[in-house]
């Protein structure tokens, strides 16, 4: 049902406030794009989500669950950290949680098939079937390619 290695795969979203964050960028590059009184946060958020994908690559779930949201919270327009979060917490079983950060992801990013995918999960796993195919068919329907997605409603569909 989808892997963490969806979003590894996928480009991060452009954060909203500069033309390119990454974690490599010094605290001085980030900022002369970003205003006086975000930079510190903007800076901040990208250290922690990088702190974050290293704890996941280290197997400390809940370290990057809770690191993940603290990115999200430092920079509210930001979906990656939120979509990163929803998938630790749904490999961490916490299905409903799972949900509200992929509500809260897709609030700002609601074309997102992985994190639509994500959430048809979590619903599946609570056994809300008609819930999670209409996911799984958002998620089809934005990227007609993506098998994670066609797998996931047909397992839906013959559990419904």
């Amino acid at each position: 049902m989808g892997s963490l290695q969806d979003l590894a795969s996928r480009p991060s979203t452009p954060a909203p406030a500069t033309t390119a964050v990454s974690p490599s960028l010094d605290g001085a590059q980030i900022g002369e794009k970003v205003p006086a009184v975000m930079a510190g946060s903007e800076i901040e958020a990208t250290r922690t989500f990088a702190e974050a994908r290293a704890a996941l690559s280290a197997k400390k779930y809940e370290e990057a669950a809770a690191l993940f949201g603290r990115a999200a919270r430092l920079k509210p327009g930001w979906s990656d950290p939120l979509a990163w979060k929803a998938q630790v917490d749904a490999k961490l079983g916490r299905f409903r949680e799972t949900i509200e950060d992929c509500d809260e992801a897709l609030k700002l990013n609601p074309n997102d098939a992985i994190v639509l995918n994500f959430r048809g999960f979590a619903r599946y796993s609570l056994n809300h079937m008609e819930e999670a195919i209409s996911d799984f068919n958002a998620a089809i329907r934005i990227n007609p390619d993506y098998s994670d997605a066609f797998r996931n409603r047909g397992n839906a569909r013959w559990a419904n």
